[in-house]
């Protein structure tokens, strides 16, 4: 009996000591799941509920031309933020009120002070005088009605340091100081740095405070950008086009200067352009770079490459005369026209002459495939390479499908589409002896320290012509710019200037004028011409007047930025109105 009483008790004890370790096996579980494998979530969630975190940006690197001036950099400037989870119902509506009357805030910024949140923005990057008035109204206020939960603390704005020089290759930053366009956008990887979260701390009373936050203090900085532009430089690019447009009354300017032993680009300038510390207002249209994105028809400063396959085939020579029909060609129906009656001229003539039918001729004897493989040589119909964004491959058809007349018209420079970055890079492969450069804006990219992470040597893509070919070329371009020459308003004194005018047609719409025909003037250039050092650009589109030749209304350009940049460069006497230090 005592046997199977003890049995029965010794049952019991087993069962009750069982339960308790499953019960401790699934509290130790359900500790183990949430302490070890649920850590990480509840930890933020306890941090969420106890404290306040704000994710500040880094420093962003700088930008420099290539004399290390800088044309970007940051500027530390008040932001209003607010902790709504540590204010009363009253200083919250005091707070609406007096934000609404000094800063005119909108209601639905005003309305994340309803939010139970340890840290809001109300107002990001303002200006100074923004927090003198802010603050000079609080101070108006009775203490006990004071908000006590409105702090400025301080962080970067992107500074630039010329205004709206060269803005559409450095581009500009958004709120977060994120790229947007140019190159605060192709590098903002290398530019912005790293992030840095930063905890709110809790005062005597418990609450969450952010008083006195720097956000620019210990932050990691960004890399540098050293570029290949010229401060100086580009400030008479940018002068000179914006008087070239507004004398025409044109649509719009590109002027773009490269160096072409190195593929280094000098300026690149355009008008109308923007300022990208103030953006306010500013048409869309305006943020893009039309150097390297914008395609039109080239016209007559096409015919040069043209030319060049004919001395590189030795299908002609500089002195071989062509009969140019005293100003008629006729293709099948077509007729193509010169400004110009001419009988026969010499190849040299063609181009000092600008004879679209010249050019038609040694295009048609040449043939499309040929043709077509030199305008590809010369990089038309492909991206440049150069490193921004957006840019366009502009639009050369294949040669299977051009008719006679399309061949023709090509040859001078109607009936395909190249960018502005294209037409200088291809002349750079004049000036340099034949070897097509890849274009380059940026230098180097560099630590804060200075320690180089990336360098963009000068990078030959091919070589096109061959020197003998370029000379040639360079001597014909010169005759164009002589005083006998289409190019002879882009003459310099003291520099020999080779180049070629461009004039294209276009057909558009006028929301007043219906279709009408429009015009590009252009002149495509390179100084001194014994040694060439500067390759340039001037293009005017759409001037409204009785001049829209590239002779007369590019050339006058080119001779304005060329005679100022020169002496920059070392290469002529005259004295360049530099722009002054900031």
């Amino acid at each position: 009996m005592l046997d199977r009483d003890y049995r029965k008790v010794h049952r019991r004890i087993l069962i009750v000591v069982g339960l308790l370790f499953l019960g401790l096996t699934a509290i130790g579980g359900q500790a183990f799941s949430l302490q070890v494998l649920q850590g990480e979530r509840h930890a933020g969630m306890a941090q969420r509920q106890t404290a306040g975190s704000v994710v500040i940006q880094p420093r962003r690197g700088k930008i420099f031309d290539r004399r290390q001036r800088i044309l970007a950099s940051n500027q530390q400037v008040p932001s209003l933020m607010a902790q709504p989870r540590n204010m009363s119902p009253e200083e919250i509506s005091t707070a609406k009120q007096l934000l609404k009357r000094v800063l005119d805030l909108p209601d639905s910024v005003l309305a994340r002070l309803d939010s139970k949140r340890y840290f809001v923005w109300l107002a990001r990057r303002l200006d100074a005088s923004d927090e003198t008035r802010v603050n000079e109204a609080l101070a108006e206020l009775p203490e006990e009605k004071r908000p006590s939960g409105l702090s400025f603390v301080k962080e970067d704005k992107r500074l630039y340091a010329f205004g709206q020089l060269a803005s559409p290759i450095l581009g500009f930053t958004n709120m977060d100081m994120k790229g947007r366009m140019g190159l605060e956008m192709r590098f903002n990887d290398d530019l912005r740095g790293s992030e840095r979260t930063l905890q709110g701390l809790r005062d005597p009373s418990g609450k969450v405070t952010w008083e006195h936050l720097d956000l620019t203090l210990d932050v990691p900085t960004g890399d540098h950008l050293y570029l290949t532009l010229d401060k100086n430089i580009q400030y008479v690019a940018e002068r000179e086009i914006e008087k070239a447009v507004k004398s025409s009354k044109a649509r719009v300017g590109i002027a773009i200067a490269m160096d072409p032993r190195s593929g280094g680009i000098l300026a690149m300038a355009q008008y109308p352009t923007f300022d990208p510390n103030n953006l306010n207002g500013v048409k869309p249209s305006r943020l893009h770079n039309a150097a390297v994105e914008w395609v039109y028809e080239p016209g007559s400063t096409l015919k040069p490459f043209i030319v060049a396959q004919a001395l590189e085939t030795a299908q002609l020579v500089p002195d071989d005369k062509i009969y140019c029909g005293f100003g008629e060609f006729t293709i099948g129906p077509n007729t193509i026209h010169d400004t110009k009656r001419h009988g026969w001229l010499s190849v040299n003539e063609v181009i000092a002459k600008s004879s679209n039918i010249g050019a038609a001729k040694i295009g048609t004897d040449l043939g499309a495939d040929s043709v077509y493989a030199i305008l590809r040589d010369f990089g038309f119909g492909e991206k440049s390479g150069i490193r921004l964004p957006a840019e366009s491959a502009g639009l050369l058809a294949k040669p299977e499908d051009w008719e006679p007349i399309e061949l023709a018209t090509i040859s001078f420079g109607q009936g395909l589409n190249v960018t502005a970055i294209q037409l200088v890079t291809a002349m750079s492969a004049i000036a340099n002896g034949g070897k097509l450069m890849r274009p380059r804006v940026v230098d180097r990219v560099t630590t804060a320290d200075g320690v180089e992470k990336k360098v963009f040597e000068p990078s030959v893509v091919r070589q096109v012509i061959s020197e003998r070919t370029s000379r040639q070329l360079i001597d014909m371009l010169a005759m164009a710019a002589s005083t006998e020459g289409t190019g002879r308003k882009a003459l310099i004194e003291g520099c020999q200037v080779a180049g070629k005018t461009g004039t294209s047609e276009k057909l558009a719409m006028n929301a007043r004028a219906g279709e009408r025909i429009y015009w590009t003037g252009s002149f495509l250039g390179l100084f001194p011409a014994q040694d060439p050092r500067v390759v340039l650009l001037v293009m005017v589109d759409e001037p409204r007047g009785d001049e829209y030749y590239g002779g007369d209304i590019a050339a006058p350009a080119f001779h304005n930025i060329a005679k100022e940049i020169a002496p920059i460069l070392g290469v002529c006497v005259q004295q360049a109105n530099l722009l002054e230090e900031p």
